[in-house]
C-alpha cells in the first residue's frame, strides 16, 4: 500500500511512520500543492492530511481516486473535513489506531478495485447474452438503420418496428437533451486530443406496452474522412426491472428510515465488523452519541458485567442468530454512566443468507430497574409481613423478610409452600379467599395462623387482588396483633375481675352495715334474754320457749360472724400455723359431716411451711368446704383433702375435690356471692363459701376453682408462707371474773336500746354509771366529773366523734383511765389506729352481759 502524507507537525509525523512500518510506503511531501505532482508519480492509495483544506481535484488522474485520510486535534473539524472532500477522519489518534484505520482503507481500496473488476467483468459476460441490443443511428439522416437481434427484447420493439417509429420518437425529451450532449462531448474530444471515449447514458424510452422504460446505453461517435459525425452506434441493455426495484427499494428504505427515526426506543445497525451503519435520534438521545459521531464507526457502547458480549468486541454472536428474544445488560453512554437496557437483535442477510448486518433495537429499563428496586426496598423494609399468594392453594410466590421473620422460615422455605397447613381453620380461609377475588378490591379482616413452630399468632389481614407476573394473584398484608389481642384478653380479664371485686366489696359494704345495726339490735335482744333469765325461777328458765329464743340469737350470731367474714371485718387474731396440722385436728369433726356413703381421704403433708392465719377462722373455711363437697355428692362419692407444698415457690395449697355433679361457667361465677345458693329452701343460707372468700382475701390468700357439670369441683386455697415456726394449739383455760364493783364507768354508745340495756347490767353490779350518746358529750361529761371517771366502755363508730378519737382525748386528760370500745364492725383504718396506740382491748358485738361484766372486772384489776 502507497500512502502520500501531507504532514507539518513532527508529532503526528512520528505516528504516521510507526503506524505505516510494515504496512504501507509513506511518501511525505512539504506542501498541497505539491500533492497533484506527487499523485501522478506516486500513485498513491491514500492521501493523508494534517487538518482541513480545500478540495482536491483528482480528476485528471482516471477513474481510480485514492482514499483520503484527515487528522485532526478535535471532533469538531470532522464535518468541515468531509464536506472538502475526506473520506475518513481520525481525531487525536495514537499509532495503533492510525494503523488499525489505514488497514481499513486499505481493505476498502482492496474491495472497491474488486467491484470494478467484476463490474467490467459482468459487462462484458452481459453484452453476450440476449439482454443487449446493437444498434446504430444515422445521425446526418436522422434513421435508425438497423438493431441486432432483430427480434424483440422482453417489452421492447423489433428492429422493423424501432426504424419506423424513430429515434426521437422513442425517447423522452430529457433522453434526447442527453445524447445530444453525449455527442458533443465526444466531437470535442476528438478535435481536442484524437480520441473518442465510449459514454455510458441511462436513458428513458418507451416500451411496446406503451409504458415507461430504462435502458442502459453504451455508445460512441463514428465520423466520416472530413471528421464529421456521421453514425451514433452502441449497445442498449433493459434496466426497467432494476430501477423499478431500485425505487421501490429506496420507498422502502424511506419508510423505514422514517419509521426508525419516530421510534421512542433506540434502533441502530452495525454491520459484520462493527462498525455503525444506522442511529436514530432515540439512540442519541439514550446513550448521548450523535450520528454524525458514530455513523462508519465502530460500535462506541461498552456492555458491563459476566456475560458481556453482546455488542462488543462486536456483534459476531448476533449474526449467527435468528431473531434474538433479547435479553437485559447494562451499557456505558458517553457520559460514562450506566444503563440498565433490554436489546433484541436482528440479522440481515443477503441473498447468499449469510448475514451482512444486525439491527438492534434497545428498551431503556433505567426507570424502570429504579422503580423495581425502590419496590424491593420498600417491600423489605415494611414492618408487615407482605406475601403474593396464588389463590389456587394459597400457594406463596413471594414474601418480604418481616413475613419470613413472623413466620420462622427462610424466604427459600416460604416459597411455593402453602399456606393451608398452617390454618387453624382452612375452610376460613379458603373463604376469604374467594371473598378477596370476588371483590377484587381490599379485604380486611382478623384470622389466626401458626407459626412454623406451631406456635399460634393473631394476625389483622387486609388481602386485596393483584395482577403478579401475567397471572392473578392476592396481595396478603399481614399485621401480627398477637399482643395486642393478649393485652386485649388481658384488659378484658381485668375488667371482669374489677367489676366482681367492686360487686363483692360493694355487697361486703352493705353485708357490714347490715352487720353493724344488726348486732346492736342482737345485743338488745340477748341483753334482754339473759336479763329475762337472771330473773326467773330455775323451772321456768329451762321452758323450751326461753331455750329457743337463745338458740336464735345464737343463730343470728353466727350469722353476723359469716356476714362480717365476708366483709373482711371480723376481727381477727392471726398466728403462725402449720395447716396441715390444723387439717389434721379437724379431722375426726370432717369425718361425722360427712355421710357414711362420701369417703374422705387426707392427704396432708406435715412439712409444708408455716402461714398466718386465724385458727378459728381457718377451721370455719376448712368445714364449710367439706359440707360444700358433701351436699354436691348426690350418692356414693369421695372428698379428697390434700395439704401440700404449691408449684409456686413460697406459697402452700389446701386443695378440697368431690366427686359431686359439678358446676357450669354461670353457676361458678356466682358461687362466692352472699346469700346465692343452689341448694333447696332450708338446706343453707348462701354465705358459706361467701364466708371462705372473705376469710381467704384477709389472709392475702387467693381460690381457685375448677368444675365442670358430671366432672365433680376443685377448690384450692392458695395462702403465702409465714416467717418462724408455727405456734401451738392449744388453748389456756379461761378465768370467769363475776365480783361486783363500786367504780364509775362512762358509757358511751350511740343506740339508745343498747346503752340502756348495758347500763342496767353494768348498775346491777353495784358500778355507777355515767352515759353519754356520742364522744363529744362524753368529753363534755368527762371533764366536768374529773378524777372521779375510772373506766371509759365506749363504742367505735359513732356520729360527731367516735370512740378512737375520744379514747384518745381522754387519755391525754387521764392517763391512768381505763378504756374498753365495743364494735359492732370497724373499718382496717380504725383498728390499726387503736391497736397501734394500744388504748384498749375491743369487744365484738354482739357480746353476752356475761362477758361484758368479766371484761369489765379484769380491766379494772389490771
Amino acid at each position: 500500500m502507497r500512502v502520500l502524507a501531507v504532514i507539518h507537525g513532527d508529532l503526528w509525523r512520528s505516528r504516521l511512520a510507526d503506524a505505516a512500518q510494515g504496512l504501507a510506503d509513506v511518501c511525505f511531501v512539504p506542501e498541497r500543492r505539491a500533492v497533484g505532482e506527487a499523485l501522478a508519480r506516486f500513485q498513491a492509495d491514500v492521501v493523508v492530511l494534517e487538518g482541513t483544506g480545500p478540495a482536491i481535484d483528482f480528476g485528471p488522474l482516471g477513474d481510480d481516486p485514492p482514499e483520503v485520510l484527515v487528522l485532526l486535534e478535535h471532533a469538531s473539524g470532522i464535518e468541515e473535513a468531509l464536506d472538502a472532500g475526506a473520506t475518513d477522519c481520525e481525531v487525536d489518534a495514537d499509532a495503533p489506531r492510525l494503523r488499525l484505520r489505514l488497514k481499513i482503507l486499505a481493505e476498502r481500496r482492496a474491495r472497491l478495485a474488486s467491484v470494478r473488476a467484476e463490474a467490467g467483468a459482468l459487462r462484458m459476460m452481459t453484452n453476450a447474452t440476449s439482454g443487449w441490443r446493437y444498434w446504430e443511428f444515422d445521425i446526418q439522416k436522422q434513421r435508425l438503420n438497423h438493431a441486432l437481434p432483430s427480434g424483440p427484447t422482453e417489452r421492447g420493439f423489433a428492429s422493423e418496428e424501432l426504424r419506423a417509429r424513430g429515434w426521437d420518437n422513442l425517447h423522452t425529451a430529457g433522453s434526447r437533451s442527453l445524447v445530444r450532449r453525449a455527442i458533443r462531448a465526444q466531437l470535442e474530444e476528438h478535435r481536442e486530443k484524437g480520441t473518442r471515449s465510449p459514454c455510458q447514458l441511462r436513458l428513458e424510452m418507451e416500451n411496446a406496452d406503451e409504458t415507461l422504460g430504462h435502458r442502459l446505453v453504451t455508445a460512441w461517435l463514428g465520423l466520416d474522412r472530413s471528421g464529421e459525425p456521421t453514425l451514433w452506434r452502441g449497445v442498449t441493455y433493459d434496466i426497467t426491472d432494476a430501477v423499478r426495484a431500485a425505487t421501490s427499494l429506496a420507498t422502502i428504505q424511506a419508510s423505514f428510515d422514517a419509521l426508525v427515526g419516530v421510534l421512542p426506543l433506540p434502533v441502530f445497525t452495525v454491520d459484520a465488523r462493527g462498525d455503525v451503519l444506522s442511529w436514530n435520534e432515540a439512540a442519541a438521545k439514550t446513550f448521548g452519541f450523535t450520528a454524525e459521531e458514530v455513523n462508519g464507526n465502530p460500535l462506541p457502547l461498552i456492555e458491563l458485567g459476566a456475560k458481556a458480549g453482546l455488542l462488543q468486541p462486536g456483534v459476531s454472536g448476533a449474526l449467527d442468530r435468528t431473531v434474538d428474544p433479547g435479553r437485559e445488560t447494562v451499557v456505558l453512554g458517553k457520559d460514562g454512566k450506566p444503563v440498565d437496557v433490554w436489546i433484541w437483535t436482528s440479522p440481515i442477510r443477503g441473498s447468499g443468507g449469510d448475514s451482512e448486518s444486525t439491527v438492534f433495537l434497545v428498551a431503556d429499563i433505567t426507570a424502570k430497574k429504579q422503580a423495581e428496586l425502590d419496590y424491593k426496598q420498600l417491600f423489605e423494609a415494611a414492618h408487615d409481613a407482605i406475601l403474593v399468594i396464588d389463590p389456587d392453594g394459597e400457594v406463596v410466590l413471594d414474601v418480604n423478610s418481616r413475613g419470613c421473620e413472623l413466620y420462622g422460615m427462610t424466604r427459600d422455605e416460604m416459597i411455593g409452600q402453602s399456606l393451608v397447613p398452617l390454618s387453624p381453620d382452612p375452610e376460613r380461609g379458603a373463604r376469604m379467599v374467594a371473598q378477596t377475588l370476588a371483590s377484587g378490591s381490599l379485604v380486611r379482616f382478623e384470622t389466626v395462623q401458626n407459626k412454623r413452630d406451631g406456635t399460634p399468632m393473631h394476625l389483622d389481614v387486609n388481602a386485596s387482588c393483584v395482577e403478579y407476573r401475567g397471572r392473578r394473584a392476592i396481595l396478603s398484608i399481614n399485621r401480627d396483633v398477637t399482643d395486642r389481642k393478649t393485652q386485649e384478653e388481658a384488659l378484658r380479664r381485668r375488667d371482669l375481675a374489677l367489676a366482681e371485686a367492686t360487686r363483692l366489696d360493694a355487697v361486703g359494704r352493705l353485708a357490714g352495715g347490715v352487720a353493724h345495726d344488726f348486732n346492736n339490735l342482737l345485743m338488745v335482744i340477748e341483753g334482754g334474754v339473759e336479763a329475762l333469765a337472771s330473773s326467773l325461777s330455775d323451772e321456768l328458765r329451762s321452758s323450751e320457749d326461753l331455750t329457743d329464743l337463745e338458740e336464735a340469737v345464737g343463730r343470728a350470731k353466727a350469722l353476723v360472724t359469716q356476714l362480717l367474714t365476708f366483709a373482711n371485718r371480723a376481727r381477727t387474731e392471726p398466728r403462725t400455723l402449720n395447716l396441715a396440722e390444723v387439717v389434721r385436728r379437724l379431722s375426726g369433726i370432717l369425718r361425722r359431716l360427712v355421710r357414711e356413703d362420701i369417703a374422705i381421704r387426707f392427704h396432708l403433708d406435715p412439712t409444708v411451711p408455716a402461714i398466718l392465719a386465724d385458727p378459728s377462722q381457718l377451721e370455719q373455711v376448712v368445714i364449710n368446704l367439706v359440707v360444700n363437697a358433701r351436699d354436691a355428692i348426690d350418692a356414693v362419692g369421695t372428698i379428697d383433702l390434700s395439704v401440700r407444698p404449691s408449684a409456686s415457690p413460697g406459697f402452700v395449697e389446701l386443695s378440697i375435690r368431690d366427686s359431686g355433679h359439678g358446676m357450669d361457667e354461670q353457676t361458678r361465677s356466682r358461687m362466692f356471692e352472699p346469700f346465692f345458693t343452689t341448694k333447696a329452701p332450708g338446706k343453707g343460707t348462701g354465705l358459706g363459701l361467701a364466708t371462705v372468700h372473705g376469710i381467704v382475701r384477709g389472709f392475702g390468700g387467693e381460690v381457685k376453682v375448677t368444675s365442670a357439670p358430671g366432672q365433680g369441683t376443685e377448690i384450692c386455697i392458695v395462702i403465702s408462707e409465714a416467717e418462724g415456726p408455727p405456734s401451738s394449739l392449744e388453748e389456756a383455760p379461761s378465768q370467769r371474773l363475776s365480783r361486783p364493783g363500786a367504780e364509775c364507768i362512762l358509757l358511751v354508745e350511740d343506740e339508745r336500746a343498747v346503752r340502756r340495756i348495758l347500763s342496767r347490767q353494768l348498775q346491777k353490779l353495784g358500778y355507777q354509771v355515767l352515759e353519754c350518746q356520742d364522744g363529744v358529750a362524753a368529753l363534755e361529761l368527762a371533764r366536768d366529773y374529773g378524777d372521779r371517771i375510772d373506766m371509759l366502755v365506749t363504742d367505735v363508730v359513732m356520729p360527731r366523734m367516735g370512740g378512737d378519737e375520744l379514747a384518745a382525748q381522754l387519755r391525754a386528760e387521764r392517763p391512768d383511765v381505763k378504756i374498753l370500745f365495743m364494735s359492732g364492725h370497724m373499718e382496717g383504718a380504725q383498728l390499726e389506729s387503736i391497736s397501734s396506740r394500744g388504748l384498749g382491748p375491743i369487744l365484738a358485738k354482739p357480746f353476752g352481759l356475761a362477758q361484758l361484766t368479766e371484761t369489765v372486772r379484769r380491766l379494772l384489776e389490771s
